[in-house]
């Protein structure tokens, strides 16, 4: 029985042994919880108060960076301080300071570098001005000190030459009087003069009208003659230009090549020649020796200037009896390779007939043809334009160059007077070596197209502007025919 009192005992110790250690460690470690959880917290602390020390410790330093640069030091970029003082401009304590900088650095000049503009620099900058401003202030008045002594220099000898003209006035007045006398005395004499020259002039005059008698005799003379003269030569120069030129028109060009059936053509006239798109010419037959006589057998229309030499124009008005084929020349009176081919025009210029003047188609026509007028009379005796030169080449000669028959005697007198004005000008052309034309061969070579030519309607028709057209077979081949429709066998 005490055995088991002192084993139960002892269990009863153990277990209260037991209870207090495991208590003892739940309140120690209770205690160490408690600790850390306190370092932790002061440690977070702490680094949050490091890290608000490093960013005062920044803006401090940017703050010292900026004051520094105010005043000059460091090596910055413009971009670098414009950067710095944007960032500053906000800052509590440096912004009034920032603000108050740039005011100050306005002293400077827009020349100066940004890098320049400090608060070091700025009082040198201030002292040179205001030395350089004194020095220009004394200059200044050292320039007024030498106005004033030329001022009153000039004053005075101002003042000299005024009692000078006085003196000068006064002798002048007593000058004139003298001179008054003087042309008085003068003006008796001359007077005296005149009567003895108005003498000497009536006989003069009665001898002037003599010999002017006598020389208005040979001066009717020699117009005569010299009329005569002219007349010899216009008959001489016709003759020269008809012996010189038994053949004036010489062809520009040849026709290289024909296809679409002969409603294409290409010339061997290009951009080297000075050839532009628009231009008309008349095709002569290749055998055609003398041109200015030689009927066009078709009218072609430059439509687009290829290269140097090649150009390309469609046929406008052709004959399929007579077809336009390679070797046939091109002729235009109105063209010429690297000039301009200037006309006189005189008199009516009717091209269908009518009666009226077409005088604007026909300068137009040879406008398009690449020709010019240099000067014209018209039906009404006007001449204009800037004269015949040595490039005016034709005289276009109008339908009303003879006076018409069974004509009234009130327009006798006015046609006579309109003949002599359009003889004068033919002979003047003449003396000039110009080939005269007619206006319907002209007209052969600058042909329009059918759309633009006019046709007179009503009272004024004719019957020959309606021609009966003759029938016409197309024309057969006599030559091979194609591989391509031959009978062909296996």
């Amino acid at each position: 029985m005490a055995v088991r009192d002192r084993n139960l005992f002892a269990w009863q110790a153990y277990v209260v042994t037991s209870a207090i250690i495991s208590v003892g460690l739940l309140v120690l470690m209770f205690f160490m919880w408690r600790a850390w959880s306190d370092a932790s917290k002061r440690l977070a602390d702490m680094e949050t108060q490091l890290q608000s020390a490093r960013s005062d410790f920044q803006l401090s330093e940017k703050r010292v960076n900026r004051l520094l640069s105010m005043m000059g030091y460091g090596n910055y970029s413009d971009s670098e301080l414009q950067a710095m003082a944007a960032e500053m401009a906000n800052d509590e304590k440096l912004g009034p300071v920032e603000k108050d900088f740039a005011e100050q650095m306005k002293l400077f000049p827009p020349t100066f570098e940004l890098a320049d503009k400090n608060l070091m620099q700025l009082p040198k900058f201030l002292m040179d001005t205001i030395r350089l401003r004194n020095e220009e202030i004394i200059q200044a008045r050292e320039e007024v000190k030498r106005l004033e002594t030329e001022l009153a220099a000039t004053v005075q000898r101002e003042r000299k030459k005024a009692a000078d003209a006085v003196a000068a006035q006064l002798k002048a007045e007593n000058d004139l009087k003298a001179a008054r006398q003087a042309h008085a005395q003068e003006i008796d004499r001359l007077n005296k003069e005149k009567e003895e020259v108005l003498a000497r002039f009536d006989a003069f005059r009665r001898e002037f009208e003599a010999q002017r008698a006598a020389l208005v005799a040979q001066v009717n003379q020699l117009r005569q003659t010299v009329a005569e003269q002219a007349e010899t030569i216009a008959i001489q120069a016709d003759r020269l230009n008809q012996f010189e030129n038994p053949d004036y028109a010489a062809p520009q060009g040849e026709i290289t090549r024909v296809a679409e059936g002969g409603t294409t053509v290409w010339v061997d006239l290009g951009k080297a020649d000075g050839l532009r798109v628009g231009v008309p010419f008349s095709v002569i037959d290749e055998s055609e020796i003398n041109i200015s006589n030689a009927q066009p057998k078709a009218q072609i229309e430059i439509t687009h200037v290829v290269d140097d030499h090649l150009s390309r124009a469609r046929v406008t008005d052709y004959d399929i009896r007579k077809p336009v084929v390679p070797g046939d020349k091109v002729y235009s009176p109105a063209w010429r390779p690297g000039r301009v081919v200037g006309f006189a025009l005189v008199g009516l210029l009717d091209i269908n007939g009518d009666g009226r003047d077409d005088r604007e188609q026909v300068k137009e026509l040879i406008k398009l043809a690449g020709g010019k007028v240099d000067e014209e009379i018209d039906p009404q005796g006007n001449r204009t334009g800037p004269g015949m030169t040595p490039n005016t080449s034709f005289l276009v000669l109008g339908t009303d160059l003879s006076i018409p028959e069974n004509v009234s005697p009130e327009l006798q007198e006015q046609y006579k007077a309109r003949q002599e004005t359009y003889a004068a000008f033919i002979a003047e052309a003449r003396r000039k070596g110009i080939i005269s034309i007619s206006l319907d061969k002209l007209m052969g070579y600058l042909k329009a197209e059918g759309a633009s030519r006019t046709i007179p309607l009503g009272g004024r028709t004719r019957a020959g502007d309606f021609p009966v057209r003759p029938s016409v077979r197309p024309p057969s081949s006599s030559g091979d025919v194609s591989d391509i429709f031959k009978t062909r066998s296996p």
